[in-house]
């Protein structure tokens, strides 16, 4: 090899080094701001609608609200035994709705209770007609419409002769249980 071969053959050999460099350079550029990663995975990024809610701090009797991404408050109210039993021994003729048929809430709630657990009520604490928000009376232990004077049980269930006839239980939004005391508040419609 004559050295005007080697020394073509040194610069073509740098060259390629120099762009391999290059090339290397420009995918850790483009890798740390992001672009290009479009694996379209709907997990990557958070749900702002997937609201997760430590419950164990509740004492029976005592209520929370978090706030879901439109601004509607989201109420969850712990029951204690004996609350539990007094929705549980409600008959349904003091109950507008006992089967909650013309209520929205998730299709597989225990319907004495209205919830995935006897001892977490979550629910929408608005009436259903004109969107008053209800208020715990805790002597009567009732939900109270203050717009309407509908009262419903702590299964936000819609007493017999109280409110208007448009009125239906209290919604209860789509969540599930992640733990022994902790839940998931779901997107609305899931």
């Amino acid at each position: 090899m004559t050295s005007s071969d080697r020394r073509r053959y040194l610069s073509v050999a740098v060259k390629l080094f120099f762009l391999a460099g290059l090339g290397a350079l420009a995918a850790a550029l483009i890798a740390s701001i992001g672009v290009g990663d479009g694996d379209g995975d709907p997990e990557a990024a958070p749900d702002p609608w997937r609201i997760e809610v430590d419950w164990s701090a509740l004492a029976p009797g005592e209520y929370q609200t978090v706030e879901w991404p439109d601004g509607k408050l989201i109420g969850i109210y712990r029951r204690g035994p004996g609350m539990i039993a007094q929705l549980e021994a409600r008959g349904p003729d003091a109950l507008q709705d006992p089967d909650s048929r013309h209520s929205r809430q998730p299709g597989d709630l225990n319907p004495a209770w209205r919830s995935h657990h006897p001892e977490v009520f979550v629910f929408l604490p608005y009436e259903t007609r004109r969107g008053c928000r209800v208020r715990l009376d805790n002597v009567r232990q009732e939900w109270v419409d203050p717009c309407h004077g509908a009262r419903f049980d702590l299964a936000g269930r819609l007493l017999r002769d109280t409110g208007v006839a448009e009125q239906q239980n209290l919604r209860v939004p789509d969540y599930e249980l992640i733990g022994a005391q902790r839940l998931r508040l779901l997107p609305p419609g899931t």
